[in-house]
C-alpha cells in the first residue's frame, strides 16, 4: 500500500484558498498516468480495505446502508444485524446500437392511465465546448448521439461488514442501470430508481443459518412498476416521504425525471399498486425560459422538508432550487383526492453556478417565519447553506458556501439528528399552525455533520455550525480519496458513500456516536468500494473559512 499523503492542519482562520492550493500541489506532484493511484486522507481517518465489485464494467451509481432504527414489529435477528448491511446501485453504459429509419420513427405507446408525458434522455454537454459537464455527463461519461439508442445494465449488489471487511453477498443483476436508492425509514425496504423508467422495490429478508444458529439477510425484489414506457426516461434521482408507519396511503415516494419534471408516487396494497399523485401531473418541471424559447432540463435531486408544511425541494441541470408546497390536509390519504399543489406555493431561486445534484435539508428551522434551512451541492464544486423564508411572498437566500474541490453529487449525516417535529405523528407532520418548535430553535447554537461524495476530490467529513451570535459557518473535520487516473490526466470519481449507523445498545435511549465511524466510498470508474473509518474523538478542524458576511443570491447568478 502507498504511504498517505497527510495535510497539515493550518489555522483556524485560514482562507479556503490556502487548502486548495496544498491540494492542488499534492495532486500535481502525482504522475498523472493511466492506472496510478491517488490515495490520501487526514489524521482522523484509518483506511482499513477496498475491494473490486465482482462483475467488470459494473459501476458503483449509489450505495446505502440498511436503517438501524427499524421497527419493533421485525425479528430481532432482523433488527440487531440489519445495520451491518448495505446496498450497491449499479450501472454501465453498454456499445450504442444504431436505429433504422423506421425504428426511429415508430412511436412509443404510452400508458394513458398514469398521465406521464415521454421525454428524451437529456443530451450531455461535450468536452471542449466551454461549458461545465452536465450530471448526465458525468454519469455516463459520454454523449447521447442522435438516432442512436443507448443501451445499459447494472443492478443490485448486497454486501455486509464484518470485522471490519466488506463480505460480498448477492447480486441482482439486471437489462438496465440504477441511478438512486433508498432505504424507506426504519423498515428493511428500499427502491431502484432505473434508466428504463421503472421503480423496483426490494426487501431484506432474514435467514438462520442451521449449522451455526447465526442470522444473516438476503434480498429479493418485491416488484418492478413501470413509471414511464421503457426507455423514455431515467429516473435519476428518489426520496421517501419519512413516515415511520409503511401502511398503505403512508409510502410516499418523491422521484426526479430526466425530462425536467418531479412527480410524486403513492403506493397501496404492500407497494403492488402504485398512482401518480397530483393527477398524474408533475408538481413542478426544471424549465429554462427565456423571452424567445423554453429548454427543458434535467431534474436530478429532491428531498422533503423536515417539517410542516410539507414541501418538496429539487434540483437539475438548470441550476436552480425549485420547491412546492404539498396541500395541507389531515391524513396524507386525502392528497389522493385532491391536487397535491392546490394553494401552495411555489418558487424556484438560482443557487450554484452548475447543476444542483444533492440537497440536504437539515432539521431546524431559522426563525419564526423560515421554511427550511437546506445544503445544496452543485456540480460547480461548492456546498451551498440556503434559508428558504414562507411570508407573504416565498423567498430564499444564501447564507454561505463552501468550496470543496469537487462535485457535490452526494450528501449523508453521519448520524440521526432529532427531527424538529416528529415525523411519527401523521397528524402533527401535516399541522401547519403550530409554531412551537419554530419559536424555540430560532437562535439556538446547533452543529450537524454530514460526509459528502466530491467526485475527483474524494469523500470528505464536514461539519456546518450556527454559533450563539447566529453566524453559520462550514468546517472540514476530514476528508479520504482512493481514486485512480482512468486514462491520461483523467482520475475517477467518488459518487457513492455512506456512513453506517449506530444502533441503540440495551439499556441506552440514543445511539452512541462517539468514537469511530465506518465508512464505506466509491471509485466509480475501476469499479472500487473503500472501507475507511473516521474517529470522532480525534477530529479538529482542518479548514475553517474566515467568516463571511450574508451573500446575496445575485452574488451567485451567472
Amino acid at each position: 500500500m502507498e504511504s498517505p499523503t497527510s495535510l497539515e492542519a493550518p489555522p483556524e482562520d485560514s482562507d479556503v484558498a490556502e487548502l486548495t492550493k496544498k491540494l492542488a500541489a499534492t495532486s500535481a506532484s502525482a504522475e498523472k498516468s493511466t492506472g496510478k493511484a491517488v490515495k490520501e486522507w487526514s489524521k482522523a481517518v484509518s483506511p482499513i480495505t477496498s475491494e473490486t465489485i465482482n462483475h467488470p464494467g459494473l459501476h458503483p451509481a449509489c450505495l446505502e446502508f440498511a436503517p438501524a432504527d427499524l421497527d419493533p414489529k421485525y425479528s430481532a435477528g432482523m433488527r440487531c444485524i440489519a445495520h451491518s448491511y448495505f446496498v450497491v446501485g449499479l450501472y454501465e453504459i453498454l456499445p450504442e446500437e444504431t436505429k433504422t429509419a423506421q425504428e426511429a420513427d415508430e412511436p412509443t405507446s404510452k400508458d394513458e392511465t398514469k398521465e406521464c408525458e415521454g421525454g428524451s434522455l437529456a443530451q450531455a454537454v461535450g468536452e471542449g465546448d466551454g461549458e461545465l459537464p452536465t450530471h448526465g455527463e458525468a454519469l455516463a461519461n459520454g454523449e447521447v448521439p442522435t438516432g442512436r439508442e443507448q443501451k445499459r445494465k447494472g443492478g443490485i449488489s448486497l454486501y455486509r461488514l464484518e470485522d471490519h471487511q466488506l463480505v460480498w453477498k448477492k447480486d441482482n443483476l439486471q437489462d438496465y442501470g440504477v441511478y438512486d436508492l433508498k432505504f424507506l425509514p426504519h423498515h428493511p425496504i428500499f427502491a431502484t430508481s432505473t434508466t428504463i423508467g421503472t421503480i423496483v422495490i426490494h426487501q431484506l429478508q432474514a435467514e438462520e443459518i442451521p449449522e451455526t444458529r447465526h442470522w444473516h439477510l438476503t434480498v429479493r425484489e418485491i416488484i418492478s412498476h413501470e413509471i414511464f414506457p421503457a426507455g423514455k426516461n431515467l429516473i435519476t434521482s428518489i426520496a421517501w416521504q419519512p413516515f415511520r408507519d409503511a401502511s398503505d396511503l403512508k409510502c410516499i415516494l418523491a422521484i426526479t425525471v430526466d425530462n425536467s419534471g418531479v412527480y410524486l408516487l403513492g403506493f397501496h396494497e404492500n407497494f403492488t399498486r402504485y398512482e401518480i399523485l397530483n393527477h398524474g401531473r408533475p408538481l413542478h418541471e426544471h424549465v429554462l425560459k427565456t423571452p424567445y424559447f423554453e429548454t427543458k432540463e434535467s431534474a436530478y435531486a429532491c428531498a422533503f422538508s423536515t417539517h410542516a408544511p410539507v414541501k418538496i425541494f429539487s434540483g437539475g441541470d438548470d441550476s436552480l432550487l425549485r420547491a412546492s408546497t404539498l396541500s395541507p390536509c389531515i391524513c396524507p390519504g386525502q392528497i389522493r383526492k385532491r391536487p397535491c399543489t392546490e394553494g401552495s406555493t411555489s418558487y424556484k431561486k438560482a443557487i450554484a453556478q452548475s447543476g444542483v445534484t444533492s440537497i440536504l435539508p437539515l432539521p431546524i428551522y431559522d426563525s419564526s417565519d423560515a421554511w427550511s434551512i437546506l445544503l445544496v451541492g452543485s456540480y460547480d464544486g461548492n456546498v451551498y447553506l440556503c434559508t428558504v423564508f414562507d411570508g407573504e411572498k416565498t423567498s430564499a437566500d444564501t447564507i454561505t458556501s463552501f468550496a470543496l474541490g469537487g462535485g457535490v453529487y452526494h450528501m449523508k449525516f453521519l448520524q440521526a439528528y432529532p427531527d424538529p417535529k416528529s415525523q411519527t405523528n401523521v397528524e402533527s407532520q401535516w399541522d401547519t399552525d403550530n409554531q412551537t418548535d419554530k419559536e424555540s430553535q430560532t437562535n439556538m447554537q446547533v452543529s450537524f455533520r454530514f460526509l459528502a461524495c466530491c467526485m475527483y476530490a474524494g469523500a470528505k467529513i464536514m461539519e456546518v455550525s450556527r454559533n450563539k451570535d447566529g453566524v453559520w459557518s462550514f468546517s472540514i473535520l476530514a476528508y479520504f480519496k482512493d481514486l485512480v487516473y482512468v486514462e491520461e490526466g483523467k482520475l475517477s470519481v467518488c459518487y457513492a458513500g455512506d456512513v453506517q449507523p449506530v444502533p441503540v445498545q440495551m439499556g441506552e435511549e440514543t445511539p452512541d456516536y462517539s468514537g469511530q465511524r465506518l465508512c464505506v466510498t466509491s471509485s466509480y470508474d475501476d469499479s472500487k468500494l473503500s472501507l475507511w473509518s473516521f474517529d470522532s474523538g480525534e477530529s479538529r478542524s482542518i479548514l475553517s473559512p474566515k467568516r463571511k458576511k450574508f451573500r446575496p443570491l445575485h452574488e451567485l447568478l451567472w
